[in-house]
């Protein structure tokens, strides 16, 4: 069994963690709409939502983005789960944010929610 000071157990442990924050901001945002170069963790502060420690000294600044258009300089992780089916007529709602050499997108539907994350790891 690997301790918790293992290196794949703090980074899987970090990934889950930045899940959860974007799963939770995305549900406490409801319509309110981000501006461009809004610090989201400022954001998620006011809504009473935990920022992760890992995610301390720098900002994560909303951005418009065009996932056609991304050029995949590095690698990309995909994390997926339920949307949800409950509020079937739920409106596509997208929110990336980058964080020094990420992008961090949290795409959430009726059926599915991802989170796609970008850069060089």
């Amino acid at each position: 069994m690997a301790s918790e000071s293992d290196p794949l157990h703090t980074s899987l442990a970090n990934v889950a963690d930045l899940a959860e924050f974007m799963y939770q901001l995305h549900a406490h945002l409801g319509d309110h709409e981000l501006k461009p170069g809004e610090d989201l963790k400022e954001r998620a502060v006011a809504l009473k939502i935990r920022v992760p420690d890992f995610l301390a000294g720098k900002p994560l600044i909303y951005e418009v983005h065009d996932h056609k258009e991304e050029v995949l300089d590095g690698r990309a992780i995909v994390l997926v789960r339920p949307g949800d089916s409950k509020n079937p007529v739920s409106r596509r709602k997208i929110i990336c944010g980058s964080w020094g050499r990420f992008t961090i997108c949290l795409e959430c539907g009726w059926i599915w929610c991802q989170i796609v994350i970008y850069g060089r790891f």
